[in-house]
């Protein structure tokens, strides 16, 4: 019995967390999604354990949408330094 409600317990929890990183991912700072990527990591181990292989695979979808969030954020920032640099464009006589 206690394997039923430890697997519907956690199947919740992973329900409630795909759906609030849909959301979050938005308005997230690096740590927040940095964060909720290495939970994800952990949380595919332990499915892994249990035999919640689909959940396991909804984790690692999890942590490859923070990986993706992690290098647009990365892009943004590169995008920003390169933006404050002026142009100057010189033509030679």
């Amino acid at each position: 019995m206690r394997g039923l409600c430890h697997t519907r317990g956690r199947s919740l929890q992973v329900e409630a967390s795909l759906q609030l990183s849909i959301y979050s991912y938005a308005t997230a700072k690096r740590s927040q999604v940095e964060r909720h990527r290495a939970w994800a990591q952990a949380q595919v181990a332990l499915a892994i354990d249990d035999g919640l292989y689909p959940d396991a695979e909804r984790m690692k979808q999890l942590v490859r949408d923070c990986d993706t969030e992690l290098d647009e954020m990365a892009q943004i920032d590169a995008y920003r330094r390169d933006a404050a640099n002026a142009a100057h464009i010189q033509i030679a006589p």
